[in-house]
C-alpha cells in the first residue's frame, strides 16, 4: 500500500482551514497529520519549527485571503464593477477566510506576524480606497474604505460559518454597501 504524502501546500491549506475556525489552538500537528492521512514527521519535513509554520501560514493567508481577491477583481473594467465583484466574492465566500481576530491575537506574540497583519489591513483598505478615488476626494475615499472594511469585519464575525447566496448579497449591497460607496446615494 503506497504511503500518503502531504505537500507543503497541503499543510498550509489545512492549517489555514483549522486556524480560520479556532485560531492557533486548532493547529495541533497530530490532528492535522491525521486529517491529511500522514505522520507528523511530514510536518517537520516541511517546517522546522512551529514559528516557521506560523509565519508561512500567515503568508499563505495573505495570498489566499487578500491577494487572490484583489487579483480576481482586477479583471473587471470600471472601479465600481471591481468593487462590486470584490465585495461580492468576499461576502459570499471570503468571510470564511476572515480570521483577522485570530491573527491579531497571534501578532501579540510575534513581531513578524504583527507586521504581516498590519500590512494586510493597510493593503485591503488602500485597495478599496483606490477603487473609490474616482468618486470621492482622497480623505473621503479613505474614510469610506475604512468604513466598508470594518463593516465587513464585524459582519463576517457575526456570520462565521453562515453562507449567503447572491440574492442575499444583492440585498446587502443595495441596503448597506452601496450607500457607503456610491456618491449618488449618500
Amino acid at each position: 500500500m503506497p504511503k500518503n504524502i502531504a505537500t507543503r501546500e497541503d499543510w498550509l491549506n489545512l492549517g489555514l482551514t483549522f486556524f480560520n475556525k479556532k485560531g492557533e489552538a486548532a493547529l495541533v500537528v497530530e490532528k492535522m497529520a491525521k486529517s491529511l492521512g500522514v505522520s507528523k514527521t511530514s510536518y517537520y519535513w516541511h517546517f522546522k519549527t512551529r514559528d516557521h509554520f506560523l509565519l508561512e501560514l500567515a503568508e499563505h493567508w495573505v495570498k489566499m485571503g487578500t491577494i487572490s481577491y484583489i487579483k480576481a477583481s482586477k479583471k473587471y473594467q470600471s472601479d465600481r464593477e471591481k468593487l462590486f465583484q470584490l465585495t461580492k466574492e468576499v461576502f459570499i465566500q471570503g468571510h470564511n477566510l476572515n480570521s483577522i481576530r485570530f491573527w491579531r491575537d497571534l501578532s501579540k506574540e510575534s513581531n513578524a506576524i504583527e507586521d504581516i497583519v498590519k500590512n494586510v489591513e493597510l493593503q485591503r483598505i488602500e485597495y478599496i480606497q483606490s477603487l473609490l478615488a474616482s468618486d470621492f476626494d482622497n480623505d473621503e475615499a479613505r474614510n469610506r474604505a475604512d468604513m466598508l472594511y470594518h463593516y465587513f469585519l464585524g459582519w463576517s464575525e457575526r456570520h462565521r460559518g453562515i453562507f449567503i447566496d447572491e440574492g442575499e448579497f444583492d440585498m446587502l449591497w443595495k441596503n448597506i454597501i452601496e450607500p457607503i460607496v456610491n456618491p449618488d446615494i449618500s
